[in-house]
C-alpha cells in the first residue's frame, strides 16, 4: 500500500479576501525549503500525475488541467513540501512551507493472522559494508569459513535512530564490526567490536557514532575447557608416554577457550590444537603453555623458559623476556609481551593476549617430554594443567630383588637417586602427598632400621619416617617384615620438586633391603 495524504479537504477552493472564487488560480508545489518543483497526484496510489502546478476552474476548485472542468483531489507522498497559491497572473495569494507529508508506515506492524514486525534476514559469509538500506534488518554473519569484517557506513550518513541487528551465526572464528566513529558499550568506546560465536547485538546510530544495545553473549567468561595431554584426543592417558615430541590441547569438559581480543575475553570454539616441541625447548627445563588468536587463528605455543627450573626453587622470572603471569578478569595471562613457540615457528604475543593453560617439564633431552603410569625408577609427569585438574598418581621403586646396607647414615635406597619421583606444578596451589612402604630384615636381632622420604634431599628424612627394631621373631618369619609406612605432605609449591626413597640402618650384623613393587613402593599424588 502507498503512503499518501490528501492536500486539501473536500470542497476546498481558492478565494480572494472577500471570499469570492479566484478564476484560473494556480497552486504550485515544491520540495520543502526549496524552489525545486514537486509532482503531485490526483489519486491516493500516486499513479495519476497532475504535474507540479494544479490549475483551478472559474469557481476556484482544483481541476485536472488548465481549462478543464474536471474537479480533482490532490495527493502527496511522505516527504514534506512547500505550496504557493497565485491568481491567473501569478500574483501570490498564499505561501506555506515545510508542510508534513503522509505518515511513513513502512516499519509498522502488518496484520494478517498475527501482527509481526517486518525484519528482513540476510546472510553474509564475507566482508561487507553495512549501508542505509540495511536498516531494520537482521544480518546473519557466518564466519565458519574465516573471519569476517562488517564495516559501518558513516554515522552521519546513517542518521539518528538508524539501527540493525547482527548475529554471529557461524560455528568458528570471529565477526568484527568496524567503524570510522566509535562503538559505545559497557563503559567502553572503541572503533571495533568483536562478536563471538552465537553472539547477537543491535547497533544503534545517533548520527555521531554507534551504540551496542541488547547484546546477547556469554554473561560469564568460561574457563578453558580443554586438557593438555601427550596422546591425541585422549585427555586422560592410562599408559606410559615416553619421549613425546608433541603436546595436544584436546576438548575435555567442553570445546571453548577464552581468548583476549584487546577489549574482553572471547569464548572461542576450538578443535584439538597441537604443540610441536623442538630442540629449542631446553632439557630439564620448565615452560608455560598459552593459546592466543593469530589474526583469528588459534595458536598453541610455549612462552619463554622459566628463569629457574631447579628442584625446590622454581621461578618464572619477571619483566621483559620472561613468562610472568598475571590475572585478567580472573584468568591467567602473560603479563609482558613475549615470543611464543610451536616447533620451529615463533609468534609475537602481546601482553595479556595469551591465555595460560598449563606448564611442561622437558626431559633430559631437548624437545622431549614424558608421563609415567607404571612402576619404575625416575618417575615423572611432564604435563601440568591449570584448569580441569585431575588426580596424578605416580609410583616408583627399585626392580632389584634385594641389597644390603648396614650403616647409620641416611642415603638413597640402594644408593640410587633414581628411586625417586619428580613432581611439578605451574601454580603454587596444589599440596602433594607422598607415601613410602618397604621391607627389610637383619641377620641379628636388635638393630634400628629406618626408611623414609627425602623431599629435595637424599640425606635427610622429610615428614613422618618409619622405624623398626628387628626382633628374633623377625628373623624366622617367612616374609620380610614391613617397616612402618612413611608419609610426607608437601605444601603447595611452584615448579619442580623431587621425592627420593631413603634408608638407614644402625645395626650389627647385616641388613637386607628388598625391592620390586611387592616390597618397595614410593607414591606421589596431586592434581594437575
Amino acid at each position: 500500500m502507498t503512503d499518501s495524504v490528501q492536500v486539501f479537504s473536500p470542497g476546498f477552493r481558492v478565494t480572494d479576501a472577500a471570499g469570492a472564487p479566484v478564476s484560473g488560480a494556480k497552486i504550485k508545489f515544491y520540495e520543502a525549503n526549496t524552489t525545486t518543483a514537486k509532482t503531485v497526484y490526483s489519486d491516493a496510489d500516486l499513479s495519476v500525475s497532475l504535474g507540479s502546478t494544479v490549475y483551478c476552474g472559474s469557481d476556484g476548485f482544483p481541476v485536472a488541467s488548465s481549462g478543464s472542468n474536471t474537479e480533482v483531489s490532490v495527493y502527496v507522498g511522505t516527504a514534506s513540501y512547500r505550496v504557493v497559491i497565485t491568481d491567473s497572473d501569478d500574483v501570490e495569494i498564499l505561501s506555506l512551507d515545510d508542510i508534513k507529508g503522509a505518515l511513513d508506515t513502512s516499519n509498522f506492524l502488518t496484520t494478517s493472522s498475527t501482527s509481526t514486525l517486518s525484519m528482513p534476514v540476510v546472510t553474509k559469509t564475507g566482508d561487507y559494508t553495512i549501508v542505509s538500506g540495511d536498516r531494520g534488518k537482521v544480518i546473519n554473519a557466518n564466519a565458519t569459513g574465516g573471519n569476517i569484517t562488517l564495516t559501518m557506513t558513516s554515522a552521519t550518513t546513517l542518521g539518528d535512530g538508524w539501527s540493525v541487528k547482527i548475529r554471529h551465526s557461524g560455528t568458528a572464528n570471529t565477526v568484527t564490526l568496524s567503524a570510522g566513529q566509535t562503538f559505545a558499550y559497557a563503559g567502553i568506546t572503541a572503533t571495533t567490536y568483536v562478536l563471538a560465536v552465537g553472539e547477537t547485538v543491535e547497533v544503534v546510530c545517533d548520527a555521531a557514532g554507534f551504540h551496542i544495545a541488547n547484546a546477547i553473549y556469554f554473561p560469564i567468561i568460561p574457563q578453558p575447557q580443554g586438557y593438555l595431554t601427550l596422546t591425541s584426543a585422549t585427555p586422560i592417558i592410562t599408559n606410559d608416554v615416553s619421549a613425546a615430541t608433541a603436546v595436544y590441547y584436546t576438548p575435555f569438559t567442553g570445546n571453548l577457550v577464552p581468548v583476549w581480543n584487546g577489549v574482553r575475553f572471547m569464548p572461542s570454539v576450538f578443535a584439538e590444537l597441537t604443540l610441536s616441541l623442538s630442540s629449542s625447548h631446553s632439557a630439564s627445563s620448565l615452560y608455560d603453555v598459552f593459546v592466543f588468536s593469530d589474526s583469528g587463528t588459534l595458536r598453541l605455543v610455549t612462552g619463554p623458559v622459566w628463569s629457574t627450573s631447579t628442584a625446590g626453587s622454581g621461578a618464572r622470572g619477571t619483566g621483559a623476556g620472561t613468562t610472568q603471569l598475571s590475572r585478567t578478569n580472573g584468568l591467567w595471562v602473560n603479563t609482558v609481551a613475549m615470543t611464543g613457540r610451536n616447533g620451529n615457528a615463533t609468534y609475537s604475543v602481546g601482553a595479556g593476549y595469551g591465555t595460560y593453560l598449563g606448564s611442561l617439564y622437558i626431559d633430559g633431552t631437548n624437545g622431549q617430554i614424558t608421563c609415567h603410569r607404571t612402576y619404575g625408577q625416575s618417575r615423572k609427569w611432564g604435563v601440568w594443567n591449570a584448569y580441569n585438574r585431575q588426580q596424578i598418581l605416580l609410583k616408583a621403586g627399585d626392580s632389584t630383588a634385594s641389597w644390603t646396607y648396614t650403616t647409620a647414615t641416611i642415603r638413597a635406597a640402594n644408593n640410587s637417586t633414581a628411586n625417586s619421583i619428580s613432581v611439578f606444578a605451574g601454580l603454587a596451589e596444589e599440596a602433594i602427598e607422598f607415601h613410602y612402604n618397604n621391607k627389610a630384615v637383619n641377620s641379628a636381632a636388635g638393630p634400628n632400621v629406618r626408611s623414609g622420604i627425602g623431599y629435595n634431599s637424599t640425606s635427610a628424612f622429610s615428614g613422618f619416617n618409619g622405624s623398626r627394631f628387628i626382633t628374633t621373631n623377625d628373623l624366622t618369619t617367612p616374609d620380610p617384615p614391613s617397616i612402618p609406612p612413611s608419609r610426607y605432605i608437601a605444601p603447595p609449591g611452584l615448579g619442580l620438586n623431587v621425592a627420593t626413597a631413603l634408608e638407614y640402618s644402625a645395626a650389627s650384623g647385616t641388613t637386607t633391603w628388598y625391592g620390586t613393587e611387592a616390597n618397595m613402593l614410593l607414591t606421589a599424588s596431586w592434581r594437575g
